[in-house]
């Protein structure tokens, strides 16, 4: 199956392993920029990025724009609504990786 996996601070990140994704950590802009090179390496078919780190990742998502995959989502910051509205997409973004592969 394609892997989904989400980069962001352990607090963060680390909640989502128990859905299937694959947490990805990182505590500054450059670490964030690496986890996101291991990804595209790792081939995962779907990268959530938490909403701190759009800025530092910007040109490195871009390259993604007009590839299939890997589908990259920045995500809205924090609170009870953006992690409703992250459990959603990860049950989506799950759905669709089954019905690639």
């Amino acid at each position: 199956m394609a892997e989904i996996g989400i980069l962001g601070r352990r607090e963060r990140a680390g909640t989502f392993s128990a859905l299937g994704v694959r947490p990805y950590y990182a505590e500054t802009a450059r670490q964030a920029q690496e986890a996101f090179e291991r990804m595209m390496k790792e081939e995962c078919a779907v990268i959530f990025v938490d909403a701190e780190w759009q800025e530092a990742l910007q040109a490195q998502a871009l390259r993604c724009r007009d590839r299939v995959l890997p589908a990259v989502l920045f995500l809205p910051g924090s609170g009870v609504a953006a992690e409703d509205a992250l459990q959603e997409a990860v049950q989506i973004g799950r759905a669709s990786c089954r019905e690639r592969v």
